[in-house]
């Protein structure tokens, strides 16, 4: 049978007319999903302040994964994203339970352009973050100057900062940031690139500094954040300065603060030392140290950075009789415990330069580990409740140490209990625990 003109031009019709139709319903899906979909229009930068003196380490994250592992102290790197939002995290290893906990999160729609700071303060207890928001600034190829601001993470109380020439007089200087409260930050101001010092002052008063850096340079075509931190024990002033930027960073003590260690006599066999700084030959820094025994604190000023200082360690009341010399240099204003070990398999000794902070935690004390033992090269230490037994010491996994490398553990949280907090170093010394 011939189908009509008329059937097959009908059906050429309709044909066309799905076409048509399924082209519309694709483009109005395509148009729908482009819509609904947020497309970045340009990045941002985030990084993390730990501003928490009574935490250790944190983990910063965006979401779930892993940015940085700040310590106290610490301006992370930028980290660059889309601008859209995220959701920042800050966790942390409880002492309480060994488990990994929240201490807090925000939420940030990332504009283009635009500097993200994220400061976690406040206490273990109750954390908080401040986040500051800063365009991105740019420079040009020869600019000279560089942008900087202030944040008072301390409690000295409302501050003042200064920058300036080395043993420059605050005094006769304006302050780049005055009356800064606790946890306030500073709008950006310009400056020459230049070696200079930080001053900061008590609030109006610019003869009450309370901290004064060593002499360091400024490199310019950056933006800089300069954090007022407590010391807490992690040096011997009373204050740090943590800066931050591209090309500027670190961490500096007051330029007043000493070195300060103490000493721990681990050499079996051995009689009790004295312990001799560079040329001195009359007066020991520590005097009359027996084995297995740690001495008191002592200061000792011109030890910095970039100048080493010579040990002479002797049987103790006999200048003459030498058990070695070692020579070291050390952090500026840094808290250490120096182990007297003997090198294996020889007569001669080592200083062993263990951190000795005593910064307290608020959930858990800290324990470090060193082995001086001459019986065994590798031990496991295990921290277990005073109500358990070691026969199930898989509870709290070990903690190792190696004696050949000389090399103490890390310091590893211990949960609290009714005890107050505490912080200690165990020394393996001629098979015993001390």
């Amino acid at each position: 049978m011939k189908r009509s003109r008329l059937g097959e031009e009908g059906s050429r019709k309709v044909k066309q007319l799905q076409r048509c139709f399924a082209a519309l319903l694709i483009g109005l899906v395509v148009g729908a999903c482009t819509e609904s979909q947020d497309t970045p229009d340009g990045r941002g930068n985030v990084r993390a302040v730990h501003a928490l003196s009574d935490v250790g380490t944190v983990a910063f994250l965006i979401e779930a994964r892993g940015l940085a592992d700040p310590v106290f102290q610490t301006i992370t790197p930028y980290s660059t994203y889309d601008a859209l939002q995220y959701d920042f995290n800050f966790d942390f290893i409880s002492g309480l339970t060994s488990e990994i906990e929240r201490l807090a999160t925000t939420s940030i729609d990332v504009v283009k352009d635009t500097n993200y700071t994220l400061i976690l303060t406040g206490s273990g207890a109750t954390p908080r973050i401040i986040t500051v928001v800063q365009p991105i600034s740019s420079f040009e190829a020869d600019d000279t100057d560089l942008e900087v601001w202030f944040a008072n993470l301390s409690g000295a109380g409302n501050v003042d900062f200064y920058i300036g020439a080395a043993g420059f007089d605050p005094t006769a200087a304006m302050p780049l940031a005055a009356g800064l409260a606790r946890d306030a930050f500073s709008e950006t101001v310009s400056i020459e690139a230049a070696e200079v010092e930080i001053v900061v002052t008590i609030a109006g008063d610019a003869t009450q500094e309370v901290f004064r850096s060593e002499a360091f340079t400024l490199f310019a075509q950056d933006t800089v954040m300069m954090n007022l931190f407590d010391a807490a024990n992690t040096a011997t002033g009373d204050y740090v300065v943590a800066i931050g930027g591209d090309r500027n960073g670190g961490r500096l003590v007051d330029q007043s603060a000493p070195t300060r260690v103490r000493l721990f006599h681990g050499v079996n066999g051995a009689d009790a030392v004295d312990a001799f700084v560079d040329d001195e030959t009359i007066t020991p820094a520590v005097a009359n140290l027996a084995f297995g025994e740690a001495s008191m604190q002592v200061d000792i000023p011109e030890a910095d950075d970039s100048t080493a200082i010579t040990w002479n360690i002797t049987t103790a009341g006999n200048v003459g009789t030498s058990l070695g010399t070692v020579e070291q240099s050390y952090p500026d204003g840094s808290i250490n415990l120096l182990v007297v070990t003997p090198i294996p398999d020889t007569s001669d000794i080592v200083l062993l330069p263990v951190s000795d902070s005593t910064r307290p935690l608020f959930d858990a004390g800290r324990v470090g580990v060193v082995n001086t033992s001459q019986s065994f090269d590798f031990i496991d230490v295990y921290f277990v409740t005073s109500d358990s037994t070691f026969e199930t010491p898989s509870r709290v996994p070990p903690t190792a140490c190696d004696r050949p490398m000389w090399v103490s553990s890390r310091l590893k949280p211990i949960p609290m209990r009714s005890s107050s907090r505490i912080r200690s170093t165990i020394l393996l010394s001629a098979d015993r625990l001390r």
